[in-house]
């Protein structure tokens, strides 16, 4: 008989850590990442989500915790991700950095993965940047960045080259390598591929998307194709690697030849036109770049990239309304200073309501005028929206450029020499090939 009551006290005491659990599992929120990213960038963006899931935790008494997904590929992890995504109850969130995988986070807003936001749930939202907010805000940014390009100035010393101001060209960049190519042979590299080829082939009309159309065999792509193989074949750069290490050096971003290139580059450096293989950003020069009086950094011309890391939300995920809570609290005033003040990200905010602080702690932490400048001159491309890009395009549409630059890649540094009857033919059967998929 006494056995009764003590039963009874333990299924009372069971229920009610059972439903505290249950409570506590019901308030939390999950933000869908792959392992693979948080390698790569967590430095850079890590700090302030996790300072921020400490922060909500200790306001709230709510956990926010990653949802990490293991995969070897970026492709894998989407495969994956989009079995959550089918589930209800979800992750929260949706992490990305759109630096490097352009294409995902519209993707899915197109298939309507994505919650449109409505600004009474998300309060902080009117503080972006008007480029953020659209008609309907599917994708939230936290912080950007704006490429920038770091010279060699005892480079630009040594040619007699004048150091280049905020509002210089394509055409300024493209004398200035030409001046420094012409001193001496160069070593090739995916950094001279990229101004020889990448950078000219974005600029080319090859997918109209209204029509549903793959335009190849252009006189346009031909003569592209023509001089950029002219120009590779003459005696100016020196290859040092054989075409296997060039392919997967340029488009296996984590490949062992992507490693050692990057290496190669900075033992040459010092004569290199481009003073580091490393990227900066321009909305915020970081402390050790400002200190090396050999640097010059000035906005990169061929880029119209604004680059983000931010999250979209899952319309079946758990918690939405907390979720949200949590990205408003990213975007405060107190946690955008943060992003400008800790030198830990090379990001800067996205929200304009702040910028006259920004200000004022740029010159308390003495950042020379023309970082100053600069800021203010990227800030005004960003608010006049300046055919800037942020999303990325659709993932087909990405997939099949980056075909069609891969199989340019081996017309141009093929030893076969194409008759123009030839080349027509190639071209034609490309068209034909990524026609067909474009309309799939």
């Amino acid at each position: 008989m006494i056995l009764t009551p003590l039963l009874l006290v333990l299924a009372v005491c069971y229920e009610e850590k059972s439903n505290e659990t249950n409570n506590i599992l019901e308030k939390e929120v999950t933000i869908a990442v792959w392992n693979g990213e948080l390698r790569l960038h967590g430095e850079e963006v890590g700090p302030i989500i996790n300072d921020n899931m400490a922060k909500f935790k200790a306001d709230k008494d709510i956990n926010v915790k990653y949802d990490i997904i293991y995969a070897n590929t970026y492709e894998e992890y989407l495969n994956k991700l989009n079995i959550k995504l089918y589930k209800e109850n979800g992750p929260t969130l949706i992490y990305f950095y759109n630096e490097d995988y352009r294409g995902s986070a519209i993707n899915y807003i197109k298939q309507g993965v994505a919650l449109e936001v409505e600004e009474d749930k998300l309060p902080n939202v009117n503080k972006l940047y008007d480029i953020f907010k659209e008609d309907s805000i599917y994708y939230i940014p936290i912080g950007m960045n704006y490429p920038a390009v770091v010279l060699n100035k005892p480079m630009l010393d040594r040619l007699n080259i004048k150091e280049p101001d905020i509002n210089w060209t394509k055409k300024d960049f493209t004398d200035m390598r030409e001046k420094w190519i012409s001193s001496k042979e160069r070593i090739f590299s995916s950094d001279e591929y990229s101004y020889i080829v990448r950078y000219p082939y974005y600029e080319l009309s090859i997918i109209d998307k209204e029509k549903k159309k793959i335009n190849l065999n252009t006189d346009s792509i031909k003569e592209f194709l023509k001089k950029s193989k002219e120009k590779l074949s003459s005696s100016e750069y020196k290859f040092i690697e054989d075409l296997e290490f060039y392919y997967n050096a340029i488009f296996e971003y984590r490949s062992k030849e992507c490693k050692k290139e990057y290496h190669q580059i900075e033992r040459y450096n010092e004569e290199y036109l481009i003073a580091s293989n490393e990227t900066e950003n321009t909305l915020k020069v970081r402390p050790r770049r400002r200190a090396n009086k050999d640097f010059i950094i000035v906005p990169n011309p061929y880029s119209k990239r604004l680059n983000t890391f931010g999250f979209i939300v899952n319309k079946r995920g758990k918690n939405i309304e907390v979720g949200l809570e949590f990205i408003n609290q990213l975007l405060s005033d107190e946690n955008q200073i943060k992003v400008y003040t800790d030198d830990v990200y090379w990001f800067y905010p996205v929200n304009k309501e702040i910028e006259d602080k920004i200000n004022k702690k740029a010159r308390e932490r003495d950042v020379e005028e023309k970082y100053i400048t600069m800021r203010k001159h990227v800030l005004d491309k960003i608010k006049s929206g300046d055919d800037m890009n942020y999303l990325g395009e659709d993932v087909k549409v990405q997939y099949i450029r980056e075909s069609i630059e891969k199989d340019f890649f081996k017309i141009i540094f093929s030893d076969e020499e194409y008759t123009d009857e030839e080349l027509e033919n190639k071209l034609i059967e490309m068209e034909n090939k990524y026609q067909l998929y474009f309309r799939e």
